[in-house]
């Protein structure tokens, strides 16, 4: 559990004191912790800051009742996209199904598709504030169409230099996949 001084200090860092609950919990090695109210700004301090364990590990999270819920995991995956490798039978498969792939067109039909599933933390603060920040050129998204359909991609936040992927959905096998590939060749 964090002392009072560290959540202090933690919360003026990132200019949060006023928009958390007094609700800061440590377990399982991520910290959590739960807004009263997120805002584009909030979501960019959040994911950009570095104290001790908080980084750009950060990403905030809707529950069904709204609230907003900010997690820092300990380790959270982060793939450098110099670093990815695909396997020739993927490469192969992407090759045979040529989805066309585009960046950061219908931007709300991808926060919709990768919020409809039965269980998800995308609630309705999550889509306005992401909607926004891509209206501010933060937010971005990269997409899989075939045959005219959208049936995969994701989006993310670009900070600084790198690109940090929030959530994906695909509607047909490897196109998510195949999205994916692209951003890390872009």
């Amino acid at each position: 559990m964090l002392r009072t001084e560290e959540l202090d200090h933690w919360l003026r860092h990132f200019g949060l004191e006023h928009c958390f609950r007094a609700i800061l919990v440590e377990t399982n090695n991520e910290l959590v912790a739960a807004l009263q109210r997120l805002t584009p700004a909030r979501i960019i301090a959040g994911s950009s800051q570095d104290h001790r364990r908080i980084n750009a590990r950060n990403f905030a999270t809707g529950e069904e009742n709204g609230r907003i819920v900010w997690h820092c995991p300990d380790p959270r995956a982060i793939i450098k996209t110099e670093e990815v490798q695909v396997s020739k039978r993927l490469r192969g498969y992407l090759r045979n199904e040529r989805f066309e792939i585009r960046f950061n067109n219908d931007f709300q039909s991808v926060l919709q598709n990768c919020a409809n599933r039965d269980k998800t933390w995308i609630n309705g603060d999550i889509i306005s504030n992401f909607a926004e920040l891509h209206r501010m050129r933060f937010a971005h998204r990269v997409t899989a169409y075939r045959e005219g359909r959208l049936v995969g991609g994701g989006y993310g936040i670009t900070l600084a230099n790198g690109f940090f992927l929030k959530s994906m959905f695909c509607t047909k096998n490897h196109a998510s996949k195949a999205a994916f590939v692209r951003l890390a060749e872009n």
